[in-house]
């Protein structure tokens, strides 16, 4: 995960004085951004943070913004004790008073009713009645949040209390945090565990979890913030924190700190999330407004047909992209690497690499348990595991470790190491190809020293795969073209250009798919490839099967191989079109190649594939014609 700044605005009235932004919210669409600043309202173009409006119409400072879900109104709030109602077109249509500064504010997501707070008490307005209805209470409240049903509006307070609501203003529960620290940021977030929305409550210290009965959810847990301000992100995947000090971060749900944002060194009073896209916006009391993108780095790992990926940060999924069984692995911590080989499945964690291994249990579920545990906080950027080995690389070493952690060796090579891959050999004593920066791609085994060298492309080695015979390889480089050689003689046999990846087929060792420009070829032998559409990136073949990437997700995309079989009909490569038909043909494929086979006298492929189609008349001939060809050498000798 990485917060990237888009663009950044210091917001200062005509002296030249920086001007606390409070409040920050986005327009239905997310094409504009509102913030507060001094006494009025500015409206930027959140792409490129052009300024387009100045709303005036508060008398002293704006505290307080927020968004109408239908997109037809907006509300702010001042410490002039006003709340004003805008339209789309950003003119005031409504108005009314607190006794004191407004604080906070949040529109009902169902009824569009407007929650707005002051220091002891709160107010209900009714867009249609253009009426508002009044509660008192005890303590100063400094946050509001209606749930996302538009049942339960919450009411964070001064004095560490949260009290519940319904949407008459009663109260129907009320939390006391047992350290009374001061509630400042609450969110409603959707549950993993059951129908009820929970809140999230943060305090300067705590962040816990309770449902709209007041009682506990979740354990609370220490964030290390002074939280001001709080949102969810990405379908209430992840938490977006701010507050004193200029810290401001991205947590799971859990409480697991998964990425910081650079430090502002100025209280971040306000936060906003794009409704749909990653960007978030952040405004600062100096008078910052910061507009960043978030973006997810994919953590993955494919072996044959079995993939395992990161999601929301802490959890690893492990797929079965044939029969689509999957088991998800919950680390409780940011995974930082994944490797995936045979039955070995690492984890790379802030401060440890968890091995895990596929049950033996006999059952129609995917089940994977811990193997070992290594306390390695090790940095490294590509990490691959064995059957009895992890080997880590950091730019040009290699360090092959014991599952149990114990150093064994390492190799140091001329050049950064690109991308690692285990491409087989027996337990303890697996091959590893490494391409390097300088287009160099190497073999070592993990229980010897020695480094072999196959071939070099000249440029940097983006990706490469070996069939499953391991007499071909193919090697895409950063200039997008695509080697393949032959294994043994080192050959270069040919070279195709504006390609981004490569797989050959896990079932079948002749056949090669590679892809580029939203096209993918699949080639087999020394035919002409032949191409279909493709959108995402390709990253495996399964027999008929190909497995395309989109960010984490795999499609599996069922192709037909009929050109293949053809191509061998042609040349009259029976056994090799009976292979091909065995992945995905027709039933007229077979037909066609049951009586190509036999036409040319070979029975074998030929019975087969009249077998696979049911055809019983022409079996029953060629074993009568067999039979007769039997009897007939008998006669003759």
């Amino acid at each position: 995960m990485h917060c990237i700044p888009i663009w950044l605005h210091k917001i200062q009235d005509k002296d030249k004085i920086q001007q606390c932004i409070y409040s920050i919210c986005f327009n239905i669409d997310g094409s504009q951004l509102l913030i507060t600043a001094g006494h009025d309202v500015f409206l930027y173009r959140s792409i490129d943070g052009h300024l387009l409006h100045t709303l005036k119409g508060h008398k002293e400072n704006v505290i307080c913004l927020t968004n109408a879900k239908n997109g037809k109104y907006f509300a702010s709030g001042s410490a002039d004790k006003s709340v004003i109602l805008w339209s789309s077109k950003f003119e005031p249509v409504g108005k009314y008073n607190h006794n004191d500064t407004v604080q906070c504010m949040d529109f009902n997501s169902i009824t569009h009713h407007l929650a707005s707070c002051s220091s002891m008490e709160f107010g209900l307005y009714s867009l249609e009645q253009k009426s508002v209805q009044k509660y008192k209470i005890s303590f100063k409240i400094n946050t509001c949040a209606w749930s996302t049903d538009g049942q339960s509006l919450a009411l964070g307070c001064d004095n560490g209390c949260i009290s519940l609501r319904n949407r008459s203003g009663e109260e129907v529960a009320n939390i006391e945090l047992s350290d009374g620290q001061s509630v400042w940021a609450i969110v409603w977030l959707s549950s993993r565990y059951n129908e009820d929305e929970i809140l999230c409550i943060t305090d300067w210290g705590q962040k816990y979890h309770y449902n709209k009965n007041g009682s506990e959810t979740l354990k609370n847990k220490n964030i290390h913030i002074e939280a001001l301000t709080i949102k969810t992100l990405s379908n209430d995947s992840y938490l977006l924190i701010g507050g004193c000090k200029g810290k401001c971060s991205i947590f799971s749900i859990d409480g697991i700190r998964l990425s910081e944002f650079e430090d502002k060194h100025s209280w971040i009073w306000a936060s906003s999330v794009h409704p749909h896209s990653k960007y978030v916006a952040l405004g600062c009391q100096d008078g910052t407004l910061a507009y960043y993108k978030i973006e997810f780095s994919v953590i993955h790992g494919l072996y044959q047909e079995k993939y395992a990926y990161r999601e929301n940060m802490t959890d690893v999924v492990v797929q079965d992209l044939v029969t689509n069984k999957k088991v998800r692995i919950k680390c409780r911590d940011l995974i930082k690497k994944i490797a995936i080989y045979r039955d070995r499945l690492a984890v790379q964690l802030p401060s440890k690499i968890v091995v895990y291994e596929s049950s033996l249990i006999q059952t129609s579920e995917m089940h994977y348990r811990i193997k070992e545990k290594l306390a390695e906080n090790a940095v490294c950027n590509l990490l691959v595991v064995c059957s009895n080995n992890l080997v880590l690389c950091q730019e040009t070493r290699l360090q092959c470790l014991s599952l149990a952690g114990i150093y064994e060796r390492e190799w140091t090579m001329n050049s950064v190491v690109k991308y690692l891959k285990v491409i087989g050999g027996s337990p303890g004593k697996e091959q590893i190809l490494v391409g390097l920066h300088n287009g160099q791609v190497l073999m070592l085994r993990v229980n010897s020293l020695v480094v072999q060298q196959l071939f070099n492309v000249t440029k940097s080695v983006r990706c490469f795969d070996v069939n499953i015979s391991m007499d071909k390889a193919a090697i895409v480089d950063d200039e997008n073209v695509c080697s393949f050689f032959d294994m043994k003689s080192k050959k270069l046999l040919f070279q195709e250009s504006d390609i981004t990846s490569v797989v050959w087929n896990s079932k079948f060792s002749e056949m090669a798919c590679f892809s580029g420009k939203h096209i993918f070829n699949i080639k087999v032998d020394e035919f002409p490839a032949h191409q279909q559409r493709i959108i995402d990136m390709l990253i495996g073949m399964w027999g008929s099967k190909i497995f395309s990437l989109n960010d984490s997700i795999v499609s599996v995309i069922e192709v037909a191989l009929s050109v293949p079989l053809y191509q061998y009909l042609e040349k009259k490569y029976f056994s090799k079109a009976y292979q091909i038909a065995c992945l995905n043909v027709t039933d007229t494929d077979w037909k066609i190649l049951a009586r190509e086979a036999l036409d040319h006298f070979d029975f074998l492929i030929a019975k087969k594939a009249f077998a696979n189609i049911n055809e019983l008349k022409y079996l029953e001939l060629i074993t009568l014609y067999e039979k007769e060809e039997t009897n007939g050498s008998l006669i003759s000798s």
